[in-house]
């Protein structure tokens, strides 16, 4: 039965939009299905002129030895590359880069913008001396809000619109490229001095991050995700323990109230031996008296012996059923975080991003379960801790 209570307690988030850094051809394998993703093609990856070309260098180029080993024509995705002829004339013009929208912009410089337009939660246009980018802003992922409407896609819009209006705002550059595939600025946003992905990922409208490198502001990004969850801000207010709070109150009432009839008893059981002493005052039967008081009081002691033990025995397995959910609880987390920290690190995980999905709904319905079964979750824990010390010491090595 608490189990069941708590599923509602928490919703896991611990999605990725991808699995961390692009190899020498501009792509990677995404952890889910080991699928790759050709996302940036460099002149690495242009000069393959066909599939099995392609397939030749990813597994010469990759690190990543799980998914190669499953790689196949079905599970490259170009994501509209196509190959180049072999006569030049057939050339598609596809496979020319476009310009990109201008060149006086470097890396890691940081410029003073004005608002064009407010896309949405995590896109704008803005005007850099006299030019307008479209720009993406960096590592976070918010909800969409314009060709697709997804829960929160209109608040994290709002949220970025009313920001972005604030003050003064300064756009930095970032990372290993300027633009994206859409020929979109990538940028950090600072409005007033204030980061814009750090205090819309506080206010709870980020769902997840995009990472193709290292960069700068990253650490206080991750933060403040864990502000967000920790204080149930915008999308993650749903995790509230409200059933908790309401479970611990039933138990302290119920508390009271043994202890409340225990007392009364108590005053019952004195005004008895009170009484009947009296009486054996004013009566000649002194000693039957006696027996007859000390009957009572033997008879009052014992009933609130019993209700103290079984108060006693109620707060101690309520004690002991609070002790299980919270340690489970806490290993879900940890478990449902494990994933995150072990690709922060640079170390793929091993099981654990196996026994998770995307969908928040399914993470739900499988946290109950993991929560009960919490001392079969901490195998698979220790597998993944062991795992990235081994990975950890061959990187140092």
């Amino acid at each position: 039965m608490s189990t069941f209570l708590l599923i509602s307690i928490l919703l896991p988030t611990q999605s990725f939009a991808h699995n961390g850094k692009k190899d020498e051809l501009g792509g990677h394998f995404r952890s889910s299905d080991c699928a790759y993703l050709l996302h940036s093609p460099t002149e690495l990856a242009r000069s393959a002129k066909n599939m099995n070309e392609l397939i030749a260098l990813i597994k010469a180029n990759n690190t990543n030895e799980k998914c190669k080993a499953l790689l196949s024509p079905d599970t490259v995705d170009l994501e509209g590359y196509s190959f180049p002829s072999s006569t030049p004339k057939e050339t598609p013009a596809s496979t020319t880069p476009a310009p990109k929208p201008s060149a006086a912009l470097e890396m890691g410089k940081t410029y003073t913008a004005t608002l064009e337009k407010c896309t949405d939660g995590d896109t704008a246009n803005f005007n850099i001396n006299g030019t307008i980018y479209k720009t993406r802003f960096l590592y976070i992922d918010t909800p969409e809000s314009t060709t697709q409407k997804e829960p929160f896609g209109k608040e994290a819009s709002e949220y970025t619109c009313n920001f972005l209006k604030q003050g003064t705002i300064k756009l930095e550059t970032d990372g290993g490229d300027l633009f994206d595939k859409y020929d979109r600025l990538l940028a950090w946003v600072f409005v007033d001095g204030k980061l814009h992905q750090e205090e819309i990922t506080k206010a709870g409208f980020v769902e997840d991050f995009y990472d193709y490198g290292t960069y700068k502001y990253e650490d206080r990004v991750i933060a403040a995700m864990s502000f967000a969850k920790t204080n149930y801000t915008g999308m993650y207010e749903i995790n509230k323990p409200v059933a908790t709070t309401t479970k611990e109150s039933t138990t302290e009432s119920n508390t009271s109230t043994e202890d409340d009839t225990i007392e009364e008893d108590n005053k019952d059981g004195t005004e008895v031996v009170s009484k009947d002493t009296t009486e054996t005052d004013k009566t000649d039967n002194s000693t039957s008296t006696v027996k007859e008081s000390t009957n009572a009081e033997t008879a009052t002691e014992t009933k609130v012996t019993e209700k103290v033990l079984a108060t006693d025995e109620l707060v101690e397995e309520t004690e002991v059923g609070n002790g299980y959910i919270i340690t489970g609880l806490i290993v879900a987390m940890f478990y449902f975080m494990l994933p995150r920290i072990k690709l922060g690190m640079g170390v793929q995980p091993v099981l654990a991003h196996k026994l998770s999905f995307k969908k928040w709904w399914i993470n739900f319905i499988l946290l109950g379960v993991y929560i009960a079964l919490w001392w079969l979750l901490l195998i698979v824990i220790v597998i993944e801790l062991i795992h990235l010390a081994k990975s950890r010491k061959q990187s140092v090595a």
